[in-house]
């Protein structure tokens, strides 16, 4: 979704919310007109937000940017503790006389996320097997065989949950306009039933404004009490 519908979408989850929340004002004994109507609005929402991926998505929306970053986040810190090991381990190479030692301590060429997280875990193996972790600390690099298989772990992670969020970003497209011209229209129900309703109760029509206004899409921290 673009920007715009997701303020919209959000905004009505946050008027789903705040319906439940007045239920009872709408369950007369006998039943009333009102009743029917204000249930029927709430099916509608309900659906339509279904329909854009249910609730906890929503709210969500806009991950696949948030996992992006994390994702950059996660790459960032690989690249250069793959640097770092590779300047440490060249130098340690020099003072031994060893330069055989940096055949398993090039940098990788390409610039994939699973390559770069295979090389890490290359880098990790081949420390602890020739036991070069003791000359890292000494060049004030502390690091375990471990931690950098974990850090490539998390960068794997992140490409997997970026992925997911790109899929669940683009399964709703299509419907997307019509579904929120339907919480446009619940909006507009909704906000007749409850002026009509709340005149006396200034606290709740101001809750629901906050709910129901387009963009803002907070649910109200708490909603106030009251009975028609």
């Amino acid at each position: 979704m673009e920007t715009k519908q997701i303020r919209e979408a959000k905004t009505g989850v946050a008027m789903a919310a705040f319906a439940e929340t007045r239920i009872a004002d709408f369950t007369h004994t006998p039943a009333r007109p009102v009743d029917a109507k204000h249930a029927a609005t709430l099916a509608k929402a309900d659906a339509a937000i279904a329909g854009l991926g249910g609730r906890q998505a929503i709210q969500l929306a806009g991950e696949f940017g948030q996992k992006t970053r994390e994702k950059h986040g996660d790459r960032d810190e690989v690249d250069m503790m793959l640097k770092k090991i590779n300047r440490t381990v060249a130098s340690v190479a020099e003072e031994t006389g060893n330069p055989g030692l940096m055949d398993r301590f090039r940098m990788p060429h390409g610039s994939g996320d699973t390559e770069a997280a295979a090389k890490l875990e290359s880098f990790a193996t081949a420390l602890t097997e020739l036991g070069l972790f003791d000359e890292l600390a000494a060049h004030n690099l502390e690091v375990t065989e471990e931690g950098l298989k974990d850090l490539a772990d998390e960068l794997r992670a992140g490409g997997g949950e970026q992925a997911l969020a790109r899929g669940r970003q683009a399964g709703a497209t299509a419907s997307i306009p019509e579904l929120l011209t339907t919480l446009r229209e619940c909006r507009k129900t909704w906000d007749a039933i409850y002026q009509n309703t709340y005149g006396h109760a200034p606290e709740l029509l101001a809750a629901w404004r906050s709910a129901s206004h387009i963009g803002y899409g907070a649910v109200p921290s708490a909603v106030p009490a009251g009975t028609p």
